[in-house]
This record gives C-alpha cells, sequence and structure tokens, in this order.
C-alpha cells in the first residue's frame, strides 16, 4: 500500500464524513471541525449486558415437537410453538455502545476566518490530520491510534503569531461523570446500562512551554506552540473491577513524547499493513480531486477504479485498526459506533457478517488480524456447549445467528433469523482457512481440529433421519429468508435449508480431512463418515436455479440480500465441480439480481465475490461500482439502509472488508489446491501489478500483467508444497535463474517447491 489517502477541503458535516483511525481496542472518529473539533470515542469492550444467564431449559422439551410439525408439513404450527419456546430468554441480546466524545475548543478560530483548510487520513500511516490558516498562523492536528502504547494521540501545533489557547474536554452523554485528576488531567467515569461493562476514559494534555490548567469541567492549555492530548480507557471486562490502569498508561505515553510515539506508531501501523500493494497503472487522481469529490462524479456515472483502489487500501486499514492480536474481533460496526442503541446491536453476527470481516483476512496478507475471531470461537466453544446442552440435548457446540462480547450463544430475536443452529460450522470454516492457508499442522491440531469435532458432533447429535435416510438438519433457516406456503404465508422455519447442508457437507469432509492428517480415528469420526454421504446433496428447480430449501418454494422476497444458497461457490468452493450445479448458480444469482438484489453494501461485495468465483471480471466490477454509487459515504463507509428492527441508514464494516475480499478474489483464486492468476480481470483493467497476495498451500504470490494478459508471476513457497497453476499451455518456470522440472496436464502445470524458495513465471 503506497500513497493512498483521504482527503477533503472542509469539515464533516456528520458523522459518516468523519475519519476512523483505531488500534484494534480504541477507535476515534475525526470531524475536522475548526472552532468546536469533536471526536467521538469508542473501546471496543464496552457493552451493556443482561442480567442472567439467556440459556431456556424449555427448548429441549419441545424440540421433538417443533421438528415433528415441520416434518408434517405444518410450518405455521411449528413457528408459533418455536416463538413462545425456543429462544433464549429474554429475546435480545447485549449491546455495543460509544465511549463518549473528546471535544476541542480553540480560541479565535472559526470556520469563517480559516483559509486553505484540507483534512486527510493518510493509510499508509495511519494518521488523520486538520490543517488550516487563520491569518498568517498555520494551524495543524493530527490525530493516531496507537497500538504499542495503547493511546489515542490528539496533536496540535502552532506556526504564526495567533496564541494558542485551547479548552478540552471528554463527555458522555446520559451517564458520563467527569472529574479533574491535578491540573493536567480529566477522567470519564461511565457504564454500560445497569449490568453492563463499567469504564473509564482519561485524557491528559501536555504543553510545550504552555500552561495546562483545569477550568470547569475542561483542561484550559495557554501558550506554547504545541500541545499532545493522550487519550486513555480501560474497563471491568473480564476482570472484577477497575483499576488505575488508564491513567498509567496516559502518564507512561506523555512521558514517551509526541515524537516517539508517532515513529512508534508509523513503523507498527506499516508492519501491519505493508505486506500487501494494489495498482492499477491508470494513474493516481488522489492529488486532483477531494475524495468526496470524486464519490460524487462515480455517484454521477463516472467511472474511477482508483477509488475502487482506495477503497481496497481503506478496507485493510479498517480491519487491521479494528482487529489485533488480543483485542476482539470486529463487531459489524468494526469498532466505530457512535450510538448507544446501534443497528442490530452491532453484535458478531454469524450468518454472513462476521464471516464477510474476515474473508480478506488471510489472502490480503493481514493473517493476524484474524487471532481475534479465532478467541471468539475459542469462548464460544465453551457458551455453546452448555447451550447446546440446555436447548437441544446434544454434545458439541452450537451457535445461532449473532454472539455478544460474552459469546451468548443462545437463539435470540424471532423465527425468522435467530432458529438457525449452524453458526459454528461456518465459524470454524475460518479455522481451516488459516490451515489452508499456512499449512500449520501445530494450529490444526490445537485449535481447528478440536472445534470442528467439537461442531460436528453437535450436528450429528441435533440431526434426525426421515424416510428416505436423509439426514435432516432442524430446525432451523435460511438466513433471514422466508418462502410463502400455499396460503401466502411468510415461512422461515424449515428442516435442512442448503446453506446447512452445504456447512454439513464442507464440515464433514473436512473433519475427515483433518482427522487424516493428523492420523487420528475413533467413534466420532466413523460416526461423521457414515453420515457424510446422508447429506441431502444440492437440487435444481424449476427455473434452473439452486433450491434453496429442500423444495422449491417461492420465495417471498426474491430480490433477497443473503446469497446464503451460494456458499458451495463462494466463500466455499465444494459446488464448483459440478458444471450443472455451477449453472444452476449462476441462474440463482441472476434471478435475485434481476429481482432487486443487492440491497446492502454487504450484500454487493458478496455478490463480486460471487462473479470473481464465475470468472465475471465486468460483472464482478459492476457490483463494486454498484456499492461505490449506492451504498458508500463521503468517508468511503460501507451503509446498509433502513430494514426490519434498523430505521436509518447505517455504518457496517462488512462491505468495506467483502470488497478487499471480492478483489483479491478477482486477481487470484487458489481454492481446490489450484492457483488461478487473474482468474476474473475486468477488461477495464487493462494493465496492473499486485504484490503480496497469499494463496493456499502457504504461497505468496506477485502478479504483474499489461494489455489483459499475465506478464509475470513471483511465487514465494513458505510451505515446500507442490504448486499447480491453472494454465492451458505449460509454463516456463525458475528460481535463481535455473530452470524448474515441470509436469503439465489437463490445464495445470505442478511443480514441486522448496520452503523459503521463490519461483519466477515469465510469459
Amino acid at each position: 500500500m503506497t500513497g493512498r489517502r483521504l482527503w477533503y477541503g472542509s469539515p464533516a458535516g456528520e458523522w459518516f464524513g468523519a475519519l476512523p483511525v483505531g488500534n484494534g481496542r480504541l477507535g476515534a472518529m475525526v470531524h475536522g471541525r475548526v472552532y468546536k473539533e469533536q471526536i467521538q470515542l469508542n473501546e471496543e469492550t464496552i457493552w451493556t449486558r443482561r442480567p442472567k444467564n439467556r440459556n431456556n431449559p424449555e427448548s429441549q422439551a419441545h424440540l421433538a415437537e417443533v421438528r415433528r410439525l415441520l416434518m408434517a408439513g405444518q410450518p405455521r404450527d411449528a413457528q408459533f410453538l418455536a416463538e413462545l419456546v425456543s429462544f433464549g430468554t429474554p429475546h435480545w441480546q447485549s449491546a455495543y455502545q460509544t465511549m463518549g466524545q473528546f471535544t476541542l475548543l480553540s480560541r479565535d478560530q472559526h470556520e469563517a476566518l480559516a483559509s486553505s483548510y484540507s483534512r486527510e487520513l493518510d493509510l499508509t500511516t495511519g494518521i488523520a490530520s486538520v490543517q488550516f490558516t487563520i491569518g498568517n498562523t498555520r494551524i495543524r492536528r493530527e490525530i493516531f491510534a496507537s497500538a504499542l502504547d495503547d493511546v489515542i494521540v490528539v496533536r496540535v501545533e502552532h506556526d504564526g503569531p495567533l496564541p494558542l489557547q485551547l479548552g478540552a474536554e471528554i463527555t458522555r452523554r446520559y451517564d458520563g461523570d467527569a472529574v479533574a485528576i491535578g491540573s493536567d488531567m480529566l477522567r470519564l467515569f461511565g457504564q454500560a446500562g445497569a449490568y453492563g461493562v463499567q469504564f473509564e476514559a482519561v485524557v491528559l494534555a501536555a504543553s510545550e512551554s504552555g500552561q495546562v490548567s483545569v477550568l470547569g469541567d475542561h483542561l484550559l492549555v495557554k501558550g506554547g506552540s504545541a500541545v499532545t492530548f493522550i487519550i486513555a480507557a480501560d474497563t471491568d471486562f473480564g476482570r472484577d473491577q477497575l483499576t488505575d490502569q488508564a491513567e498509567s498508561v496516559a502518564r507512561k505515553a506523555a512521558a514517551t513524547g509526541f515524537a516517539v510515539l508517532r515513529e512508534r506508531h508509523i513503523s507498527d501501523h506499516r508492519a501491519m499493513l505493508s505486506g500487501m500493494s494494489l495498482q492499477l497503472g491508470l494513474g493516481d487522481q488522489d492529488e486532483v480531486r477531494a475524495t468526496d469529490v470524486r464519490l460524487a462524479a462515480v455517484r454521477a456515472g463516472d467511472t474511477d477504479d482508483d477509488l475502487l483502489v482506495t477503497q481496497m487500501d481503506l478496507g485493510r486499514y479498517l480491519l487491521a485498526g479494528s482487529s489485533r492480536p488480543g483485542t476482539q474481533p470486529a463487531n459489524l460496526q468494526g469498532i466505530w459506533n457512535e450510538s448507544f442503541t446501534p443497528a442490530w446491536d452491532s453484535k458478531f453476527t454469524t450468518n454472513i457478517n462476521l464471516p464477510m470481516n474476515y474473508w480478506p483476512a488471510e489472502v490480503s496478507h493481514l493473517t493476524h488480524t484474524h487471532e481475534p475471531m479465532f478467541d471468539l470461537i475459542d469462548r464460544a466453544r465453551v457458551t455453546g456447549a452448555e447451550t447446546a446442552k440446555v436447548h437441544y440435548g446434544a454434545k458439541g457446540f452450537v451457535v445461532h445467528h449473532n454472539l455478544d462480547l460474552w459469546a451468548d450463544t443462545a437463539p435470540l430475536d424471532n423465527v425468522y433469523c435467530g432458529l438457525w443452529p449452524t453458526g459454528a460450522a461456518w465459524l470454524v470454516w475460518h479455522l481451516w482457512q488459516r490451515f489452508e492457508f499456512s499449512l500449520d499442522e501445530t494450529f490444526l491440531l490445537k485449535r481447528t481440529y478440536p472445534a470442528m469435532r467439537e461442531a460436528a458432533e453437535f450436528l450429528l447429535d441435533l440431526a434426525v433421519t426421515d424416510d428416505q435416510g436423509r439426514l435432516l438438519i432442524g430446525p432451523s433457516v435460511s438466513p433471514e429468508n422466508a418462502y410463502v406456503d400455499t396460503d401466502g404465508v411468510r415461512i422461515a422455519l424449515c428442516m435442512s435449508p442448503a446453506l446447512d447442508n452445504q456447512l454439513a457437507t464442507w464440515l464433514f469432509s473436512r473433519t475427515l480431512q483433518a482427522a487424516l492428517i493428523l492420523e487420528d480415528s475413533d467413534e466420532l469420526t466413523e460416526r461423521i463418515g457414515r453420515a457424510l454421504p446422508t447429506v441431502p446433496p444440492p437440487a435444481v428447480g424449476q427455473h434452473g436455479q439452486l433450491l434453496e430449501w429442500l423444495e422449491d418454494y417461492q420465495e417471498i422476497e426474491p430480490g433477497h440480500r443473503h446469497y446464503s444458497h451460494l456458499f458451495g461457490i463462494y466463500p466455499d468452493d465444494q459446488l464448483l465441480a459440478d458444471p450443472a450445479l455451477v449453472a444452476a448458480a449462476r441462474v440463482s444469482l441472476e434471478r435475485r439480481l434481476a429481482a432487486g438484489g443487492g440491497a446492502s453494501g454487504w450484500s454487493l461485495a458478496w455478490v463480486a465475490c460471487l462473479w470473481a468465483r464465475f470468472g465475471e471480471g465486468d460483472l464482478a466490477r459492476d457490483a463494486l461500482y454498484r456499492l461505490l454509487r449506492e451504498r458508500t459515504v463521503d468517508n468511503l463507509f460501507d451503509t446498509h439502509p433502513p430494514q426490519g428492527t434498523n430505521p436509518l441508514t447505517t455504518f457496517q464494516i462488512d462491505g468495506n472488508l467483502g470488497m478487499v475480499a471480492a478483489i483479491a478474489e478477482m486477481l487470484l483464486q487458489s481454492h481446490s489446491g489450484t492457483l488461478r492468476f487473474l482468474p476474473a480481470l475486468p477488461t477495464a483493467w487493462p494493465q496492473g501489478e499486485v504484490h503480496g497476495l497469499r494463496a493456499r498451500g502457504g504461497f505468496e504470490v506477485d502478479l504483474t500483467w499489461s494489455r489483459g494478459q499475465l506478464d509475470r508471476a513471483r511465487i514465494s513457497s513458505a510451505g515446500g508444497r507442490t504448486c499447480s497453476i491453472g494454465s492451458p499451455e505449460p509454463l516456463t518456470i525458475t528460481s535463481d535463474g535455473v530452470a524448474i522440472a515441470t509436469e503439465h496436464a489437463a490445464g495445470v502445470t505442478q511443480f514441486p517447491t522448496s520452503a523459503g524458495s521463490t519461483y519466477i513465471i515469465q510469459t
């Protein structure tokens, strides 16, 4: 990632224009206002909490009856009963909340007096900045979130005759209480609801040759040429009580000094994000037009593929800023949330959104960002084992369609979305991806395989065999979609929707593969082996479409935003070997789009990923442009329109991160054991280069192309595995200038590799 930035010629008029900084745990949104700067703050563990365990013993007592009604063709009765007895009590989980706001008042600095204004987010340094001139004085602010020092830093510098005089406060609406600590610090106390997380945040002012004092509920800074504000926060999550940790962290950072804090931050940030870069050879327009101006032109019908590259870089920046080892995973909004009651509680939604957040983690060279998701899975294995036992009388572990900070696994909401018991299978898919990309057998043994076994054991205990010998999973839903019965009534509850069958097929087959690698065999693996061939296979409906349910039902919403039954095309690949199923999946996608599908940003990102798997680069690019035009706001955040219980357009990070995965998939694919270079290259991208894409099998790939054709590929092998490359003709491959022996058959070139070696393909 080189030279990318978002920049603007005026302050943000709303939160959707503010610029994000984050260190995985702390986040801030910088508005860039001249007189009264507003920096909205987040800490990742500030969540409300329910006062008791939500697991509901009544669920298991009525499970057999709900299932019997479904299998007897009485889904309305099944839904009524399930709504009463099958959910956690209460039906809702916790919510993620804003921490508060840091406000900076600047005397004699007003927008009407300011000239040469600009604000920007430098994606290569992770620093947001604001600069403008008042008379003969140049004012510059820099804001960044340091992961190494665990603080948010706000720097203000004056160069000119205008005296520096600032008032700073930290507030939380409704329930925050700020007090002064000495003459240079404010401390804010708060709690997220009656039973939620307690927290404190501090702001410390360190002036260079000026004076700092307390005036009212503000810090007052007078004189000097620069001041550094240090913001630190701490919560009681995972502990019995708060400590004074925030104050000690802030004072330590202040003693370090701004120059060192900045240098350490930039070095760490670049190390995190420099592994991958993309250039399309179209000319960088960042210095010509402001980002919001470019986006407005795209909305009006222009094309700007360089803005797509900037969007990709922003997506990687957002993932690194909201998910680092030792932090919580990225939730629906990453960590950036201004609300006390965010849409869908800004939880970890497992039926698409949480998985999509991490689709780019391995392929786009952000593998360390995956760790928080794995940690959440480990917690869910514990809580989900209890829910499996209480709700289903089953072993293993279950996850329904949402998790919260405490990995609450009891079903929630209602029968139209919440009674989906295969979330654990989708989550452990990510553990397997880590193994496929890294080939780390220790990771496979200690983290992946145990979780896969537990997820598989739950499905085996939950499932029943029907009179056709099919293994049916349920009660369940096809995530958030529904069909109509013969009377036109909306029905969601069912047995074995296509997604569940595909997840079971994937989970059972890969668990057996892992057992083979690890030379493990026991009664559970034997059960899995017997169950695998009885999972209902994919089927094709009357329109030539891939069926979403066991029957060819009429969808109540033909343009539905989820593409759950296409899981086996992307993110998985289990359907790709069968041309008939690929054709049916394509019909399903085309029908859904023709009916208005892709209403949300994340839905369009999934569409782009699917088109990439189908080899349709131009259609994938079209989907990305729809995302930009219809679901992207001025700061390039992805949005979700009002829907269901959410009355507002809201930021959802999944679309930003799904776009990264889609572009990577357009340039490199590595499923099914074969590397494919430029498999879905749009005609509008005739030349370019990408560095640092990661591929399954332990490979890293750089590609250069022109005139729409590959010029050069560079492959680094970490695991020493045989490399297979899709190619209609044999390829010439060298390593350190020496030709490598290859074999070519059935459109694939294969050659042996050595760990640590690099291989060149020149065409």
